[in-house]
């Protein structure tokens, strides 16, 4: 492995180590803003569980917008590629612009 894969790695694995260890209590994690005394949708966990899902989401959410950006641009270039086709195909007398007699 390369060394900054060392270097930013084993402080990062160790944090969150920490953070697991340190954060063992359990949480209640609600997702019912309007019922404080008795939420309907309610979870249960330790703390540094909720806070790696959290960090999970962020990864996966942040992932797919990449690659939706991506698909994007490459429909974009396609498209651009299909029109200059579309346009050499055309006889040269349909290409040239005939300007409006004035």
């Amino acid at each position: 492995m390369r060394l900054t894969t060392w270097i930013f790695a084993a402080p990062t694995a160790l944090l969150a180590i920490w953070i697991a260890v340190a954060n063992r209590q359990p949480a209640v994690f609600s997702l019912d803003p309007f019922s404080q005394s008795a939420p309907s949708l309610t979870v249960q966990m330790p703390l540094y569980l909720l806070l790696f899902a959290a960090l999970l989401v962020g990864v996966l959410l942040g992932g797919f917008a990449i690659g939706f950006r991506r698909v994007a641009r490459r429909s974009a270039e396609l498209a651009e590629i299909a029109g200059e086709k579309a346009a050499n195909l055309l006889p040269a007398r349909l290409r040239k612009s005939k300007t409006p007699p004035a």
